[in-house]
């Protein structure tokens, strides 16, 4: 998957991250993924005053795939709070991914810090301007700060990404090693 792709997927991402709805938590994140009808499907994190009952990004954006008639998945991004930690898929979530996945390796890529991404126009990489993402009403969805770009196996960053990279990719495999198949 190609960086331009990835930064993308993060786009749809921090997108649907501005619909969560966490009043308990106040941690908003949000996902997208791929499926191989080349589509794309997003969620955000609903919460519930009984947290069993909340439903994390990822699954919603799965679930909304599958409702839609998708059965494979080639890639998902997720990107947590604004200013936040990394957002890493929790067990359930890896292994609805699992169930879904058109491969072991497929790339789960993760914002660093929920900041946001560039475009791979090429404007403002590396470069560490300021500017906005634009979601479709206008409205700006999160600044770029540094807007480096990284990826690589293992969650390192290659050198070309340096320090101000914002996402990592790992490999599904990766983070969930033993899946549960029937």
């Amino acid at each position: 998957m190609e960086k331009r792709e990835q930064i993308e997927l993060l786009r749809h991402a921090l997108e649907a991250r501005q619909n969560a709805y966490a009043p308990y938590s106040h941690y908003t994140v949000g996902a997208a993924v791929l499926t191989d009808s080349g589509r794309i499907y997003t969620g955000c994190n609903v919460e519930n005053a009984s947290y069993g009952l909340t439903c994390c990004a990822e699954r919603n954006a799965i679930f909304k795939a599958v409702g839609s008639g998708e059965r494979k998945l080639l890639a998902v991004a997720v990107t947590g709070p604004e200013g936040g930690e990394m957002a890493m898929p929790c067990g359930a979530c890896r292994q609805v991914l699992a169930e879904f996945a058109s491969a072991p390796e497929m790339p789960v890529i993760v914002s660093e810090d929920g900041n946001g991404i560039v475009s791979g126009a090429g404007a403002g990489i590396g470069s560490g301007e300021g500017t906005e993402i634009e979601s479709g009403d206008g409205k700006g969805i999160g600044p770029l700060a540094g807007a480096g770009i990284g990826s690589s196996e293992n969650g390192q960053n290659p050198g070309d990404g340096g320090p101000d990279a914002h996402f990592r990719v790992y490999r599904l495999d990766e983070l969930l090693p033993h899946t549960f198949r029937l």
